[in-house]
């Protein structure tokens, strides 16, 4: 029991004791003015108390109310916290061990940091599905999302998926290959910068892009394009399997943003 519930017990107590002397005075004898009158100033502060202690009693709960509402605030808020960072382990998950993709926000990203590089060819290679060496599940659905991405750039993409392989070609990974002397060299370096933050991508300076001997468009919409051949200053993305990283703690935790 609080302060002000303890003063409107007294205040209701003194009604009453106010009451009944008025009655008893009363009832006794008509006569004996004094105890009235001593009993209605009883009665007027007993009311007066209670009035006071009613308002006291208010404000307490009014207090009481507003801090269930502050803490109850609070627990909504820890718990959309939680849920976020569930969210936010299981898109890391996902992000770490499910199919490589790019999302519209990754793509924008990407394209904000390709600006000046209109009309640049590349060449995206989804190297031979199905072969455990060279390729995941994932790889056409990631190809076609960078296709997409370069396309978004308003830069000269294709993509093109190549089959029949020769024997021993293995392609890991995501890797944007070009020969240090050509006149891409720099346009390629760009690109891979702008992947980079996003996507898990290798450099490939120096490598040359697999022998296969079918390779027809990976977009089923271009099926009768054929494909012209690489030289020096081609640019191109190769797309192998990818690599399951050793999941550690520090790849769970979401990155905390700087000031």
């Amino acid at each position: 029991m609080n302060l002000w519930e303890t003063v409107e017990y007294i205040g209701e107590t003194l009604v009453t004791v106010g009451v009944v002397g008025e009655v008893f005075a009363e009832w006794r004898d008509p006569h004996r003015r004094r105890l009235g009158r001593v009993s209605s100033l009883v009665l007027i502060g007993g009311l007066a108390l209670s009035l006071a202690a009613l308002v006291g009693t208010n404000e307490h709960f009014n207090v009481t109310i507003a801090d269930l509402n502050l803490r109850a605030s609070q627990a909504n808020e820890r718990a959309a916290t939680a849920d976020r960072k569930r969210a936010e382990l299981e898109n890391g998950i996902a992000n770490i061990f499910g199919p490589r993709r790019l999302t519209a926000t990754q793509s924008a990203a990407i394209v904000k940091r390709l600006a000046g590089l209109d009309g640049v060819k590349v060449d995206v290679y989804v190297v031979d599905p199905g072969n455990a060496y060279t390729s995941s599940d994932d790889s056409i659905g990631f190809g076609r999302d960078i296709v997409s991405t370069l396309l978004a750039a308003n830069m000269n993409a294709e993509g093109w998926l190549m089959k029949s392989c020769l024997s021993g070609v293995e392609v890991r990974s995501t890797s944007v290959i070009t020969l240090p002397d050509s006149v891409q060299y720099r346009n390629a370096l760009r690109i891979l910068n702008a992947f980079r933050p996003e996507v898990g991508m290798a450099s490939g300076v120096g490598h040359a892009i697999p022998l296969c001997t079918n390779v027809a468009p990976l977009d089923k919409d271009y099926a009768h394009k054929r494909w012209e051949g690489a030289n020096n200053d081609t640019i191109a993305i190769a797309i192998g399997t990818k690599i399951q990283p050793i999941l550690t703690r520090e790849m769970l935790e979401p990155t905390q943003s700087q000031p």
